[in-house]
């Protein structure tokens, strides 16, 4: 079989490079060697073997959605530039006759026509783009697709890398439950309360419908955003997923008290339209559950940060590790924010929904707020599980307003 193969180059380096060697100790038969890499990244004389193709409009889905079908081999080898991809790799062997990719999460073999049906996704959907692989594979129906087990006779995570933050994504990424077969529901509903947040709506979405159990319901309320919010969420076209808009913006307390009533099911993921989950997040959660007492109000753990350093470009930060609290001062004195926030519904209901302070006209520490009057209901109940993803960027309202966390504390009990 003749066949293409495509590195995808992620940084901006020449770390594809060494992906040549070991190509060259394979039994394929290659057509030739493109490699899609940023844009402002020039390849040097040593790389005269391969063809340079900048990418489109920063996006690895949309650049391979453009290329493969222009392909002159049926089949392209699509490949990590920073993974080790073994030498005994034998794509006769792996190939079936219904299916269209062969792979794992960092190397897939695709037949190129099928990009015509089953295209890669955009960059807006990822929250890594070194995520793309895994991401289409669990995302494609399972009669299409053979995944390759035995990662030493296919691709692996290179150990030549030893940035903290390339082995945190490459362990995240195994996240991805490519097995799943038809995804069942787990009785959560996820309430996303958005403003301004365009850049990264699409990924919080997402992230929700990506695992093998995926939650009952996702509500989105767009609370009078400017940007290219709107826009987004009418392209959502999911059963799963509810989108609501209003004309201006209220603040996010009003959004998810907006929503609270057509919540169904026992349970509530509070999710952030900046931030993200674990591809098997819940499967996580579902076994959490089991284990989350009936007389607690509020179900949380620790939270896995990571910093933006320009859009989508992220630096792994650690785990924020929760603890358990067991009064009101020691809430007080709580790294906040707390999370992730799983609630039960009859105890929200019980409040009257989210809890609004008079502090900054009820735009700040919300979730606090409402922490605070859960805790008068039931004890908060704390697991060590880590599912959900905090982005740290320029553009967070917590970001910008830490010098304001003092003064919330003194109107707390008020």
């Amino acid at each position: 079989m003749l066949v293409s193969v495509v590195i995808l180059a992620f940084k901006h380096n020449h770390s594809f490079l060494k992906m040549l060697q070991p190509l060259k100790q394979t039994n394929l038969k290659i057509d030739a060697v493109y490699c899609i890499h940023p844009s402002n990244c020039h390849f040097s004389e040593t790389s005269a073997d391969v063809i340079s193709i900048p990418l489109l409009d920063d996006d690895y889905g949309a650049t391979l959605n453009h290329l493969l079908p222009k392909m002159n081999a049926s089949h392209t080898l699509i490949v990590d530039s920073q993974a080790s991809l073994s030498k005994d790799i034998a794509i006769h062997q792996l190939t079936q006759q219904d299916t269209i990719v062969t792979g794992n999460h960092f190397a897939c073999l695709i037949t190129n026509h099928a990009i015509l049906h089953f295209p890669f996704p955009d960059k807006w959907l990822l929250p890594f783009q070194e995520s793309l692989l895994p991401f289409y594979l669990c995302t494609l129906p399972s009669e299409k697709k053979n995944l390759v087990t035995q990662s030493s006779n296919w691709a692996t995570a290179s150990n030549r890398n030893k940035s903290t933050t390339y082995r945190s994504i490459a362990d995240w990424q195994q996240l991805y439950e490519l097995e799943q077969a038809q995804s069942q529901t787990i009785p959560v509903t996820v309430l996303i309360a958005n403003y301004n947040q365009g850049n990264y709506l699409d990924i919080a979405i997402a992230s929700c419908l990506t695992g093998s159990i995926v939650p009952e319901a996702i509500f989105v309320s767009d609370d009078g955003s400017t940007d290219s919010s709107p826009y987004r969420l009418t392209n959502w076209n999911h059963p799963t997923v509810t989108t609501s808009f209003t004309d201006h913006n209220q603040g996010k307390v009003h959004a998810l008290n907006d929503l609270l009533p057509s919540v169904q099911t026992p349970f509530i993921l509070e999710l952030d339209a900046d931030d993200w989950l674990d591809p098997n997040a819940f499967s996580v959660l579902a076994e959490t559950l089991k284990t989350w007492p009936t007389s607690s109000p509020l179900l949380y753990g620790n939270l896995r940060r990571w910093k933006e350093e320009r859009l989508h470009q992220l630096t792994y930060k650690g785990i924020a590790k929760g603890r358990a609290v067991s009064s009101s001062s020691s809430l007080r004195q709580y790294r906040f924010p707390l999370g992730p926030r799983i609630y039960r519904t009859a105890s929200l209901r019980c409040l009257g929904g989210f809890i609004q302070s008079p502090y900054e006209e009820g735009r700040l520490y919300e979730d606090v707020s409402t922490i605070y009057q859960l805790a008068k209901i039931g004890p908060l109940h704390y697991e060590d599980f880590t599912i959900y993803n905090v982005r740290d960027h320029a553009q967070s309202i917590t970001q910008k307003n830490h010098s304001k966390w003092n003064g919330f504390l003194k109107q707390l009990d008020h």
